[in-house]
């Protein structure tokens, strides 16, 4: 009777061994199925959570940082500061966000982002909210948002001073006054950041796929560091998916392994 059981029960969660998951933005949204390993069943949650980290769907408790909570928010583009009930909400609500252990895991992970100076808590007054502990964040609130610190105001130059700097400027040679006044002008030099998004687009054409080729060749051409004296490029971020035949884009993983900063995932497509 004992071995029957015994049976029984292994078959069951030998029965119980496929998962899902969501993937991808709110308005385009793909489902992953997944199985655990034959000791491994989807009746444990154990199991599947450890699937899930495998998957880099999930974070280890204790392991999840403020650095990668902000690449998160600045990728998603949301295009507005969210409020800390959204954040909270964003590893259950939003499928580009990996699930996370505990709250308290979050909690962490923004109390070492608002102290690293880079980013901070507002209330609706306009003022910080600077928490002595992870425990004071609050998860809930719809009155305080998550944005990044504003760069600091230049110090004010007083006009003494102003008037002896012009004094000293004057006596300086031509090469030098014409030296500074290229630098006045790389000072107050405008950035823009622009922004190219492909959605996802066959490319069995081989004409649609001359026109993407010639997008990225161009691109390639714009980041050159042959050509670095000719621009001023300051940061880049992008997001690129490409479905292929399994084991052709191994060389490009290999690639983004060794790029600093850049994240690699391969999964299985149902295509």
């Amino acid at each position: 009777m004992e071995d029957a059981a015994k049976k029984l029960d292994e078959s069951i969660k030998w029965a119980y061994q496929y998962y899902a998951y969501l993937l991808g933005g709110i308005h385009q949204v793909s489902v992953q199925y997944r199985n655990v390993p034959d000791t491994h069943t989807s009746l444990s949650g154990d199991n599947v959570w450890a699937a899930l980290i495998r998957e880099q769907r999930a974070t280890r408790q204790g392991a999840l940082a403020g650095d990668y909570v902000a690449q998160l928010i600045n990728d998603g583009q949301f295009g507005r500061n969210l409020t800390l009930k959204e954040v909270f909400a964003m590893p259950y609500t939003n499928p580009n966000w990996p699930l996370i252990a505990t709250i308290d895991d979050l909690r962490t992970a923004l109390f070492t982002l608002v102290h690293d100076g880079n980013w901070m808590i507002v209330n609706s007054d306009g003022t910080e909210a600077l928490p002595d502990t992870p425990g004071q964040i609050q998860t809930g609130t719809i009155r305080q948002v998550l944005t990044k610190r504003p760069e600091p105001e230049p110090d004010p130059v007083d006009p003494a001073d102003e008037q002896t700097h012009h004094a000293d400027t004057k006596t300086e040679t031509t090469s030098t006054d014409t030296t500074s006044e290229n630098d006045t002008a790389d000072s107050e030099a405008a950035y823009d950041r622009t922004t190219f998004t492909l959605s996802d687009t066959s490319i069995t054409d081989l004409a649609k796929r001359e026109q993407v080729w010639q997008m990225i060749a161009n691109l390639a051409s714009f980041l050159d560091p042959a050509k670095a004296t000719g621009t001023d490029l300051q940061m880049v971020n992008f997001n690129v998916t490409i479905t292929a035949r399994r084991g052709e884009t191994q060389g490009l993983v290999d690639k983004g392994n060794e790029t600093p900063n850049m994240r690699t995932r391969v999964e299985e497509d149902d295509f």
